[in-house]
């Protein structure tokens, strides 16, 4: 399991105390103000390849739906903030353009250093940082961004295969996100805090299930799914993380946080009900490579979901983080030793 996790790790950015952390500033905010057109664009292009998916009372149904592309979102405490305010008739989708950022940079980082036959093991270094430390704790009290900080080339995307490939798990999970959004309108399900639990967990679970059926109709790439999906789940509070961190001392203190900070949870058995949906799409597909992409993604959510299970990981992952430092960032071979082998020695010495 644990190969799965530091693959879970290499993928994901968690933020660990949402109200006490601040992704706000991780970009300049005037650049981000004048690429705001740029992503407007791209949504609006997205936008209109998924629509061509819809049904026809699908399409009736979101005619009111309005996209709004603010610089920053709502929730400073993650740079993955995307949500859904108002109701069916007069909904809004939000969809941040520092998040719009964050997700075209991770992908950018992906593609180049998978192109390259560089260890994505970087990449868990560079989110382990990110888990465990404040924005404080870096050059200029600022996050660091994905391409500043794995040392990715500025004309990365010159190459042809790797802007092909970023540009499609980008854009993959775009779509995925603006779906997930409006299944909650169709839902009549907009963000709302304050409601239980086990509701919202149910309305996360059926905006997913939309999202993934739309995306079946068309000729779809999971990976950008995945690069979402793993993205979002640890942007949410982990309960090994904050225990380790001290904030939760208990079981009724990871509660009181969850019900406060979490109202909209993303969960184990969530990852596993989309694991599940990739492995019943993965029979349906027509072809031997749209078959074996999903069922290795499905394998991907799976087990992530283990490693939600297992808080006694999640600790050990934010001592890790607390031990290391941005020199652990620079592009290596497979298999070159790097620090982010932190996590799994101080795990063992635990055993």
């Amino acid at each position: 399991m644990r190969r799965y996790v530091m693959l879970l790790s290499s993928m994901l950015l968690a933020s660990s105390t949402a109200g006490a952390q601040s992704f706000a500033y991780m970009y300049d905010v005037a650049k981000l103000k004048q690429e705001k057109p740029r992503y407007e664009q791209r949504i609006g292009d997205v936008y209109g390849r998924i629509a061509a998916l819809l049904t026809e009372p699908e399409r009736r149904a979101l005619a009111g739906v309005r996209i709004e592309c603010p610089l920053i979102g709502a929730h400073t405490g993650t740079p993955v903030d995307f949500y859904t305010m108002g109701h069916i008739r007069s909904a809004t989708v939000f969809m941040p353009v520092l998040s719009l950022r964050f997700l075209e940079d991770l992908a950018t980082a992906f593609a180049w250093l998978r192109h390259h036959d560089y260890s994505l093991e970087t990449i868990e270094a560079y989110v382990t940082l990110l888990r465990g430390k404040k924005a404080a704790d870096f050059p200029g009290g600022r996050y660091p961004d994905p391409l500043k900080a794995l040392h990715i080339p500025p004309d990365a995307l010159s190459e042809a295969s790797v802007r092909s490939l970023a540009h499609a798990w980008r854009d993959e999970a775009y779509a995925f996100i603006l779906l997930h959004e409006f299944g909650h309108v169709l839902s009549r399900y907009p963000r709302i805090d304050g409601v239980p639990r086990e509701v919202a967990r149910k309305h996360e679970e059926e905006a997913d299930r939309f999202a993934l059926t739309v995306l079946e109709r068309g000729d779809t790439n999971p990976m950008g799914i995945v690069l979402w999906l793993m993205a979002q789940a640890n942007a949410m509070p982990q309960k090994g993380q904050l225990t380790a961190e001290g904030v939760v001392k208990s079981e009724a203190d990871w509660q009181m946080y969850v019900k406060t900070w979490a109202p909209h949870p993303f969960t184990a058995d969530r990852l596993t009900a989309i694991a599940l949906h990739l492995d019943v799409w993965a029979k349906r597909a027509g072809r031997e490579q749209p078959r074996d992409i999903l069922t290795s993604r499905a394998a991907q959510l799976t087990n992530i979901a283990e490693s939600f299970r297992d808080p006694e990981w999640q600790s050990c992952n934010a001592v890790a983080a607390s031990r290391s430092d941005l020199a652990t960032l620079e592009p290596r071979r497979t298999g070159a030793a790097i620090n982010s082998g932190l996590t799994q020695a101080y795990c063992e010495q635990k055993e």
